[in-house]
C-alpha cells in the first residue's frame, strides 16, 4: 500500500527526490546475481514481514554481511511489474551490520 502512495508522488527527479527509508532487519538469504555477480538480492525480515530487496552493484559491500546477521539499510520502495504480476521491491542504497560503529 505504501508503495502505491509513493507512486502517486512521481515523477521523481531533481526537485522531487524519491523517499528513502531506513530499517533494521534480519538477513534471511543473500543471492548474488548478474553476469559478474555484482548485484545482490536479499531477503530481509522486520516487523514480522519478509521483504525482497535488491542492491545493485552491492556485491562487495554484502561480502561482509552473513545470513542471520542484523543489518541497518537505507532503501527506496517500488512496485515491480512483470508478466501481469506485481510485487514490492525494495532497492537498497546503503547497508551495514547493525553492530557497526558507523550507525
Amino acid at each position: 500500500r505504501l508503495a502505491r502512495e509513493i507512486e502517486r508522488l512521481e515523477p521523481f527527479g531533481v526537485g522531487n527526490e524519491a523517499p528513502i527509508f531506513c530499517s533494521e532487519a534480519l538477513v534471511q538469504n543473500i543471492e548474488h546475481m548478474g553476469k559478474n555477480k555484482e548485484h545482490v538480492r536479499l531477503l530481509a525480515r522486520w516487523d514480522d514481514m519478509t521483504y525482497s530487496c535488491v542492491y545493485f552493484n552491492g556485491s562487495d559491500v554484502l561480502k561482509k554481511i552473513t545470513k542471520g546477521e542484523i543489518i541497518v539499510m537505507l532503501y527506496s520502495a517500488k512496485i515491480d511489474r512483470w508478466r501481469d504480476k506485481e510485487r514490492l521491491d525494495l532497492v537498497v542504497k546503503y547497508v551495514e551490520a547493525a553492530n557497526s560503529s558507523y550507525v
